[in-house]
């Protein structure tokens, strides 16, 4: 509920992210006290069957990176881009606009400028919705660095090379 005065950290996970951080404990247990962790793996989806777990199906980042845009017409959210290449950043935020044409991105920033002249642009902002696009593990660290900076941001998320993806640079992951 995007009313609730809650801060929702979503974390995608996927094989890489285990793997990077399976000897990581205080990673672990950051990640796994998340409300939201989503399977972004077809790996996490096989090993979950494996071992009996609850885990039916795969669901990417980018289609959740999408489908909070595309909700965050409706309370007219105020979402900020940060990460990739200036030039991915620009044709992302340019084909977000196509797709959700009453989408409020306030901000941007490519993930090349220094860590915290992008928190501060972040907080001049005034964003509601975050999607750090750094790649795995820097997104996350800057998120969970970040979080109590960020204290009125309702939705921060890592977002990979989704913005690659949007800005046509790369396909995306297929289906499974």
């Amino acid at each position: 509920d995007y009313k609730k005065n809650e801060q929702i950290f979503i974390v995608n996970i996927n094989p890489e992210i285990v793997v990077k951080n399976y000897k990581n404990e205080k990673m672990k247990e950051i990640l796994n006290k998340q409300k939201y962790q989503i399977p972004d793996g077809s790996g996490i989806v096989w090993a979950s069957k494996r071992k009996k777990g609850k885990i039916k199906e795969r669901i990417t980042g980018i289609d959740l990176m999408l489908k909070i845009c595309e909700k965050s017409q409706e309370y007219d959210a105020k979402i900020f881009l940060y990460g990739a290449t200036q030039e991915i950043i620009e044709k992302t935020q340019k084909e977000l606009k196509k797709m959700y044409p009453k989408i409020n991105i306030v901000g941007k920033c490519n993930g090349y400028i220094d860590e915290n002249n992008a928190t501060e642009k972040i907080k001049k902002s005034g964003a509601d919705i975050v999607f750090v696009g750094l790649g795995s593990p820097k997104q996350e660290e800057f998120i969970i660095k970040n979080k109590a900076t960020f204290s009125y941001i309702k939705i921060i998320m890592p977002i990979g090379g989704t913005m690659d993806v949007i800005s046509g640079k790369l396909n995306a992951a297929p289906k499974i």
